[in-house]
């Protein structure tokens, strides 16, 4: 990351100690008070120079982000003072900022005066910290520091003396509240401290809240026993759980579960996203759950509704070559999917595509052929096979195989089990009638005959269907 020279912060914070610490004094000048009084106050605020440069070396020049910070130990430790300003860099990476201007008052010179050492870092954003720089005085403010106090301690550590003849009470003795930071990364720009002890002197340790802006994330679970509200989106990078019900004017994303008893979102281009990885089954990224309390409890699992025109009650894309966009299943005797149309004109099911439907099911259509015996080169000229996907399905000879046995005599195999299946057979423009007999149980042998001929035809065009 980016590096600063601080060469000359001995200096400028020197000199700034002599002006902050040497205010007292003037307290003995009634004349230089009343001027002083009588004009505006002049802030604390040090200059400061340096040069910033790139990782390899190179000059950084324009506008950048940089943050000063000022700590009690060269390692570790929360600031006890920080301010990031926007400074600008020459071609040369030279720069100049006066520390405090961001703040009315300036710097605050009570950090200055408990007679500690005090560290200076700098930070370019979107980089780290610069190793710290120890800060002196000269001996001028040294004076000036000495002069607040008696023996060595400040004017807060004595009590006045009570009035003769009067009993004064004892105050009570105040701590200090201090914060400490449990770890080097329990403190970290932007997170929301979680205090690890009650107290003046507290606890901080490492946080999952991170606040940038208007923007608050989360880098946990999140669990609430009320209502979530955001005028924003809602992100949760584990799961979201809430007693109460999740609104946002945004997106509401997941990456892990998420329960709410309702969940709303007015963004015009979706409402809830989540996603799952995982490499097992069962991997749901939306489920729904429904129990009834009673027999007679009519229950939804999941509830679809779309007020648009072309809308989409319920809608599923699988990108995987297997995948299933929409799943219906049942453990007894219900139903998986069902479709129903509340007006004549709706339709209860629909499909743009082919549809399949497992071998050993009844109810929709497993095989379909046109099939030319009647004339060389025999050939299957249109099909349909619902064991196959894609346009493998509906592509001559669509995985059948049709063989000449002998004049008039053929047989097909489909490739699948039919012998426990509906078996039909239709001549085109001809006055005939199949015999069928079962081969193998995925092979049929055909042949045909002409009714008014009486006698068994060399063979037909005709239609053959599986059930």
């Amino acid at each position: 990351m980016s590096k600063v020279s601080l060469a000359r912060i001995v200096t400028y914070f020197a000199i700034f100690l002599a002006l902050a610490s040497a205010v007292p004094l003037l307290s003995q000048q009634p004349i230089v008070r009343e001027q002083m009084n009588s004009g505006p106050i002049v802030p604390s605020v040090v200059r400061f120079g340096g040069t910033l440069s790139s990782p390899d070396g190179k000059p950084l020049s324009g506008t950048q982000g940089v943050t000063f910070l000022l700590y009690r130990e060269e390692n570790g430790g929360a600031p006890l003072w920080m301010e990031t300003q926007n400074v600008q860099a020459d071609k040369n990476g030279r720069f100049s900022a006066m520390l405090g201007a961001t703040n009315a008052q300036g710097l605050p010179a009570d950090v200055f005066m408990t007679g500690e050492a005090r560290w200076l870092a700098v930070q370019v954003s979107g980089g780290p910290e610069q190793p710290r720089t120890l800060l002196v005085s000269v001996p001028y403010a040294m004076k000036a520091v000495d002069a607040e106090t008696l023996g060595g301690k400040p004017a807060s550590a004595f009590m006045a003396a009570p009035a003769s003849g009067s009993q004064a009470e004892p105050k009570p003795q105040v701590d200090a509240n201090e914060i400490f930071c449990a770890s080097g990364t329990a403190c970290k720009t932007a997170f929301v401290p979680v205090f690890a002890s009650s107290g003046g002197n507290a606890t901080i340790t490492s946080s999952i809240l991170s606040q940038s802006g208007s923007t608050l994330k989360i880098a946990g679970n999140e669990t609430a026993t009320g209502n979530i509200s955001a005028s924003g989106t809602v992100t949760a990078a584990n799961g979201l759980n809430t007693s109460g019900g999740v609104t946002a004017s945004g997106e509401i994303y997941s990456s892990l579960s998420m329960f709410a008893p309702t969940v709303s979102t007015n963004n015009s281009v979706g409402g809830v996203y989540s996603t799952m990885t995982g490499s097992a089954n069962g991997v749901g990224a939306v489920e729904g759950l429904a129990t009834a309390s009673g027999a007679a409890g009519f229950t939804f699992g999941v509830i679809g509704q779309s007020a648009s025109d072309q809308g989409r009650g319920v809608f599923g894309l699988a990108t995987g070559a297997t995948g299933v966009g929409v799943i219906g299943e049942t453990n007894s005797t219900g139903i998986g999917v069902v479709g129903k149309s509340l007006t004549p004109q709706g339709l209860a099911f629909a499909a743009t595509g082919n549809v399949q439907q497992d071998r050993a099911s009844g109810g929709w259509v497993k095989a379909l052929l046109y099939v030319n015996t009647y004339q060389a080169p025999y050939t299957i000229q249109r099909c349909f096979n619902s064991t196959l996907m894609g346009s493998a399905a509906t592509t001559p000879p669509c995985g059948f195989t049709l063989v000449e046995e002998g004049p008039g005599v053929f047989h097909v195999d489909f490739g699948f089990e039919v012998d426990d299946r509906f078996v039909n057979a239709t001549a085109y423009g001809d006055f005939a009638a199949p015999w069928m007999t079962i081969e193998d149980p995925h092979t049929f042998q055909i042949v045909w005959y002409n009714i008014l001929h009486q006698q068994v035809g060399s063979g037909e065009y005709y239609w053959l269907a599986v059930y």
